[in-house]
Parts: structure tokens; sequence; C-alpha cells
């Protein structure tokens, strides 16, 4: 399928007309997480170096995406 000239057809996120994506509706499920506290969960970051979400001062976003794969392993396409 050629999707040439489609809108979807994004390079990059720095080409995204983000002024076409719709804003999401706040539907309340999340309310509950107000002002929870983050326990004691560390994390290994990109460096290698090891984060405890819960010492992080402020407000703290977490990005996870699936695993791909082991890194400094190459993939054996099973």
């Amino acid at each position: 399928m050629d999707v040439e000239g489609s809108e979807m057809n994004q390079r990059n996120l720095l080409e995204v007309d983000w002024r076409k994506i719709p804003a999401p509706a706040d539907d309340g499920a999340a309310a509950h997480l107000v002002g929870m506290t983050i326990p004691s969960v560390s994390l290994v970051a990109t460096d290698d170096s090891s984060v405890t979400l819960s010492a992080l001062p402020g407000r703290t976003v977490v990005f996870a995406y699936p695993r791909t794969g082991e890194p400094g392993k190459i993939a054996t396409g099973r």
C-alpha cells in the first residue's frame, strides 16, 4: 500500500502536525492517582545507572516500551 502523500506518512515526530491530533478526553479513570506516592522502585536507566523513582524530586514521567531484545546481544530471529 502506497501511503505517499498520506497525512499519516511522517518520517519523524518533528514533522507531525500536532494540531491535527485530537486531545484525549479526560474520563476520570486516573483521578484516584492524584496525590499518590510512588513506592520504592528502582529501575535501570539507559546509561546502566539505577534510578529509585521515590527519590526523585517533583513530578516524574516514566517512559517505558516493550522489551525488544537484550542490550549488547544480536537478535536471533526466532
